[in-house]
């Protein structure tokens, strides 16, 4: 039987303060009202979160998964389980490839203004 305490969740451990970390690097101005904002939460809650004096329980873990995805969820894991680190790479990758495609487009944009003026 497993006893209680232990932290052997097979990966599933949440360490609130580096969602904490990651919300701090996402919005470094007004961190507590941003959050809030995206999660449509109390500003006051999210003020005991970043303090440390309370931590997101688990109705607040849907909301933070749709507002920030998979990634953020599988950043404040110290030990992800394995395909949950590998989805949340494929998330970070798709975004990185779509600010690509976006640059790309723009540049061409520009050159094609250049190249017509």
């Amino acid at each position: 039987m497993r006893k209680s305490g232990l932290e052997d969740t097979q990966g599933w451990v949440i360490d609130p303060q580096l969602w904490v970390d990651e919300w701090r690097r996402i919005h470094p101005v007004k961190t507590a009202q941003c959050v809030a904002e995206q999660l449509n939460a109390p500003v006051r809650t999210v003020e005991k979160w970043l303090s440390g004096e309370s931590r997101p329980s688990f109705d607040w873990f849907g909301p933070i998964l749709c507002a920030y995805g998979l990634g953020f969820v599988a950043a404040g894991m110290p030990n992800p389980a394995p395909w949950l680190d590998d989805h949340a790479r494929d998330e970070r990758r798709a975004a990185i490839l779509a600010k690509r495609q976006a640059l790309d487009e723009q540049l061409a944009a520009d050159w094609n203004r250049r190249a017509n003026a």
